[in-house]
């Protein structure tokens, strides 16, 4: 732990590794515990790395017969990071066994938010508000503690059932308080700026002047010029991540500010997030990227509009991301933009049920059958194009094909049938 504060991530992964092998000889889940999450705090950005020690503690615990509520503990600060990934059906079977095990209050409590998060970000507001009232029962008055990301969770969730001015609240007192920032605390100005464009928005759908929500804009921006960072090594591929952010909060800025750029702004926030992955944020904003292009009128910017909208629309959809779809859906209505869906026709999906294809599978084969390169393929779905290989490896397979050529026909011939 002292190790992580001092920025020594090699000599606080030198001392994880020993304390879990001890820990796994005298099965003290206690200690494993620790030294599992502190050795993959110890781990540089991005979350990936992260998650990968956090599941290897779990599955040693697993091995080693560890009692649950060491591995459900384990559990949810694994689904945390799943989600931050854009995983969520691994991200809910952590949430399952955090949430079905008697883990303590701590556990329980990081599971609550996580389980928030990923409801309010999937539309299930009613699910997300029960865990969020959840966990202000059991930790009232503590949910501000830095070791939790309560304070993003509050105000996404406020964002969710429509309500800025609760979440700006939320944002803006994180964002001003002193000590160690939050877990979390990168989308605090975001969120903070985000729910003030959509308040400036009431105020002019209205007909009433927004002069004082953009000063508070203004006052927010003095207060934080760039988004909060988390404590610890700031390395190359985490600078990524807060130059995205920077950019999403520069394109809410925008938005507000009615601001004849903003439509470059979400184009390059889309890139941004994209390049880091930061798949929920970029499917966001996708959507308001079409809006402000939609915005200008013109015939180039119709054509890039469509592209963000279907790009949007196929990455919602992944992440399950009900309420982002739709909004791109009724965009898209609106401005009489097809929304075309990879996969939606031949796509060999009776076919791909009936060998037990997974659902990551599934997607691929359905880029594959739309003629899509494996670069397409890893920027569409958030892999790495090894990550595609070896998934149409063992597609391939799976249906006694040989080449992707192949694969398509089958495909074909199995939608045909369907």
């Amino acid at each position: 732990m002292l190790a992580v504060f001092d920025g020594d991530a090699r000599r606080a992964g030198e001392h994880s590794h020993r304390g879990a092998e001890e820990a796994i000889l005298a099965r003290d889940g206690w200690t494993l515990l620790h030294a599992t999450f502190w050795g993959a705090n110890a781990r540089p950005y991005p979350p990936g790395d992260w998650v990968e020690a956090v599941a290897h503690g779990r599955q040693e615990m697993e091995r080693v017969g560890i009692p649950q509520p060491f591995i459900a503990w384990l559990s949810a600060g694994e689904a945390l990071g799943w989600f931050e990934l854009g995983d969520p059906e691994a991200c809910l079977a952590r949430l399952r066994v955090a949430l079905g095990a008697q883990a303590g209050p701590t556990a329980d409590l990081n599971a609550r938010l996580t389980s928030a998060l990923l409801a309010t970000s999937q539309g299930r507001q009613d699910e997300a508000e029960a865990h969020l009232a959840r966990a202000g029962e059991m930790f009232a008055g503590s949910l501000s503690l830095p070791t939790f990301h309560a304070d993003a969770v509050t105000a996404t969730v406020r964002l969710g059932r429509d309500d800025p001015a609760a979440a700006l609240e939320v944002a803006v007192r994180a964002i001003g308080r002193e000590g160690v920032n939050p877990t979390f605390c990168e989308w605090l100005a975001p969120l903070a700026a985000r729910a003030l464009a959509d308040l400036v928005q009431a105020e002019r759908d209205a007909g009433r002047d927004p002069s004082p929500q953009l000063q508070r804009l203004a006052d927010l921006r003095a207060q934080a010029p760039h988004v909060l960072r988390d404590t610890g090594e700031v390395n190359e591929a985490y600078q990524q991540m807060l130059d995205a952010l920077d950019r999403l909060y520069d394109a809410e800025t925008a938005r507000a500010r009615e601001d004849p750029n903003a439509a470059v702004l979400w184009r390059e926030t889309v890139d941004r997030l994209s390049e880091v992955p930061l798949p929920w944020d970029a499917a966001y904003a996708y959507w308001r990227a079409a809006e402000a292009l939609l915005g200008r009128g013109g015939a180039s910017e119709r054509r890039l509009a469509a592209e963000m909208l279907r790009r949007g629309y196929a990455l919602a959809l992944r992440l399950g991301a009900q309420p982002v779809r739709e909004h791109i859906t009724l965009l898209a209505r609106w401005a009489r933009i097809p929304l075309t869906e990879v996969g939606t026709a031949n796509d060999g999906s009776a076919g791909a049920e009936a060998i037990a294809l997974t659902r990551r599978e599934r997607e691929v084969l359905g880029h594959v059958v739309a003629g899509r390169t494996y670069a397409e393929i890893a920027s569409a779905l958030f892999l790495s194009e090894k990550t595609v290989s070896t998934h149409i490896s063992n597609i391939l397979r799976k249906t006694g094909t040989a080449n992707r050529v192949a694969l398509a026909t089958w495909a074909g011939r199995q939608g045909g049938e369907s």
